[in-house]
């Protein structure tokens, strides 16, 4: 490959490199075919001369092409055919992610490793020619899939569809979902359900498990609750109720705060594996029902992510509850 391969001469437009003599100009280093800047008589880049600048090979134009699938350079998911950014982490996607369909030869890509997928070069330009600023380069804790390949499957499902339906937090869940899908593992521990229990399930849209798991919560808090009562109820009024400050009671509360523990310790142990049979149900069946990949992807968030305004406006409750509650104590 010549040094002028893919320049144009300045003057007639044509391939420097079309076999034709070629002339530099002894100022500012600018190429021409020798017969065009001798019909010229002078270099045309007269600016470059007062300014005491050299001239420089232009830039090739970045090509758009979307009628090709684009792989984002950041998560490696291979995006639908078109896309400008990706369906996963929103990274803005450049057509050099369109090329990077194959393996990195770069001993340094993150997918070069054995084991991982392909992954795509950076750029800090968009396919229109604007300037973007730099993206973060791959990391396992920090991208959609935890070090996970994008182009894996988990229990028949890619994983740019699990990344898609849980939406938060994904970098953990995926090689979760990973490693007990691969049998290496029957769960995974986790601290936020065993802290927050059926809240935390009905944050995640597990609707179901969340209710069963509030109202075990509140049997099993409910004698402990009746001793605190009768007992701010003696000594604010002189009086309370005998049998709640019965033997029987006691134990009873006792038993409660011991089982208390132990559902915490279960939603701790058994919460990852709930919610990835959770999403596997919920996107075979969405999977099953639309045929529509850019619909498909929408129902998946829709059905996924996560319940905030849900879990926001229950703690708001709480707290109400418990100013009421001070209220009319005092």
């Amino acid at each position: 490959m010549g040094k002028y391969h893919g320049v144009d001469c300045p003057i007639c437009h044509e391939p420097l490199e079309n076999g034709k003599p070629i002339a530099v100009c002894p100022e500012c280093g600018a190429p021409y075919h020798k017969e065009c800047i001798e019909q010229t008589g002078s270099c045309i880049f007269e600016d470059l001369h007062r300014e005491g600048k050299t001239w420089e090979a232009p830039k090739p134009e970045e090509k758009y092409a979307p009628d090709e699938a684009r792989r984002c350079s950041r998560c490696g998911t291979l995006n639908p055919v078109g896309s400008i950014f990706c369906v996963v982490c929103g990274n803005q996607l450049t057509s050099s992610d369109a090329a990077s369909q194959e393996p990195s030869a770069d001993p340094f890509s993150p997918f070069s490793q054995p084991g991982q997928g392909p992954g795509g070069s950076f750029s800090q330009q968009n396919p229109y020619g604007q300037k973007i600023p730099f993206q973060m380069p791959y990391d396992p804790y920090n991208t959609p899939f935890g070090g996970v390949n994008p182009d894996d499957s988990i229990d028949g499902i890619p994983v740019r569809d699990w990344a898609i339906f849980v939406g938060t937090n994904t970098p953990y869940f995926i090689p979760k979902f990973k490693e007990m899908s691969d049998g290496n593992r029957r769960s995974t521990f986790n601290f936020a359900a065993m802290f927050f229990q059926g809240y935390y399930f009905l944050f995640r849209k597990m609707y179901v498990w969340g209710i069963l798991t509030l109202i075990l919560q509140l049997v099993l808090e409910l004698p402990y609750a009746l001793l605190a009562v009768n007992s701010y109820m003696q000594q604010v009024y002189g009086g309370g109720f005998s049998a709640l400050s019965s033997d029987g009671m006691v134990m009873l509360s006792n038993i409660g705060m011991i089982l208390g523990f132990v559902l915490r310790a279960c939603c701790g142990i058994f919460a990852n594996r709930l919610y990835m049979e959770h999403a596997k149900k919920k996107i075979a069946k969405l999977k099953q029902s639309i045929s529509d990949d850019a619909v498909y992807r929408e129902q998946l968030t829709k059905s996924g992510s996560i319940a905030r305004n849900l879990v926001i406006g229950l703690v708001f409750v709480y707290f109400a509850l418990m100013f009421l509650s001070m209220f009319i104590g005092f």
